[in-house]
């Protein structure tokens, strides 16, 4: 016989035990309330340049790319539900810009991401997530959405306030009905709005990433929660190692007395005839080559370096040509940027960047040294 206080008593200890095994599938993987970032969890996506910020400061971890690709990526891995197996996980950003400078310009969000990275055995490398990008290319600041294929335009402007949070989050999976992404926005981390809700290619396994390109990205918290069959591991699923690949490279011929090439966009000078050629066939950070021929020759004389590009394309109705204003951004047009690197060895910040689009429109600029 047991008594009715024996009764509650084991009642009492089966429901705290039940809310504890539901509390346990969810956790906040970083609120980034240390004074450094916590090794243990983040690892760099990309080596960081003398101008480039991935810091943790004021309960934030703060990115910037200086016009590279750069953040974090998650030291776990999150293995997704496989075929008749259910399961999700949820991650939430709590996200806003900082304030940073370059060169006494403020910069903005734009061009900064967050969101789920694929890692698979065949080096498969998809995304999940949000990219906050230029007005001109998501209708006046409004989200890009991303479920593992191309960039999605939403309707939803991000914020642009250093004091204003944006509450996004991202929730992916397997049900018996079928696979889905589910890509939300939330002003406040309680009311959501639904992005993107759909069916997925699912992922083997991701890992969080945090990124920017040109904007100041701050991120106060990652919020993880895990239902069902998904399982944590920080070993990197095995991929086959990439093929070495080398840069290439051209001689530069000089130019004999009389045969000063004209600058009018053609190669029909003779010292083309005689400068070596070379193909571009290398996309810097990507493991397949370029769909579009790329040629280039250098030539120089005792005043000038002069460098020729023949430059293919099948589709000339889908060029993108927008700033006709040399002060605009022009590199963000399809165009031919060169960088020049008077001193390779220990310099590698000091260098000088042209830019011209199709219809002739420069922009040069130079990199962060004394000289």
């Amino acid at each position: 016989m047991v008594n009715s206080g024996a009764i509650k008593g084991m009642a009492l200890a089966m429901c705290l035990t039940i809310a504890s095994l539901v509390w346990a599938n969810e956790q906040r993987y970083d609120d980034f309330n240390e004074t450094s970032l916590n090794s243990n969890e983040w690892k760099l996506s990309s080596e960081l340049d003398q101008w480039s910020i991935v810091r943790v400061r004021d309960g934030h971890l703060e990115v910037f790319g200086n016009g590279k690709w750069r953040g974090v990526q998650s030291a776990t891995l999150w293995h997704l539900p496989k075929e008749g197996q259910d399961g999700t996980l949820t991650v939430t950003f709590k996200i806003r810009p900082f304030f940073h400078t370059v060169g006494g310009n403020p910069l903005h969000v734009f061009d900064s991401s967050v969101g789920l990275v694929e890692e698979s055995e065949s080096g498969q490398r998809r995304d999940f997530g949000f990219l906050l990008t230029w007005h001109e290319f998501s209708e006046g600041g409004k989200y890009k959405v991303k479920a593992g294929g191309d960039w999605i335009q939403t309707e939803q402007p991000f914020t642009d306030s250093t004091r204003d949070y944006d509450f996004v989050r991202i929730r992916l999976g397997r049900r018996e009905e079928g696979t889905f992404c589910s890509l939300g926005f939330s002003q406040n981390g309680k009311d959501w709005l639904t992005l993107y809700d759909g069916d997925a290619d699912l992922p083997e396994a991701v890992r969080v990433s945090i990124s920017s390109c040109w904007g100041a990205l701050a991120v106060d918290f990652v919020h993880v929660e895990v239902e069902g069959n998904v399982h944590e591991g920080a070993e990197p699923v095995e991929k086959p190692k990439p093929k070495a690949k080398m840069l290439p490279f051209v001689y530069a011929v000089e130019v004999p007395k009389g045969m000063t090439p004209k600058l009018d966009g053609r190669l029909d000078d003779a010292i083309w005839d005689k400068a070596h050629k070379v193909t571009l066939n290398y996309l810097l950070g990507k493991q397949k080559p370029p769909t579009q021929l790329t040629n280039a020759s250098v030539a120089y004389d005792s005043r000038n370096l002069y460098i020729a590009l023949e430059c293919y394309e099948d589709r000339m109705d889908l060029l993108r040509v927008a700033h006709k204003d040399p002060s605009g951004p022009v590199w963000q047009d399809d165009c031919v940027e060169v960088f020049i690197q008077p001193e390779p060895q220990g310099q590698w910040f000091y260098y000088f960047h042209a830019v011209v689009n199709p219809l002739g429109v420069g922009w040069d600029d130079y990199g962060y040294h004394q000289k």
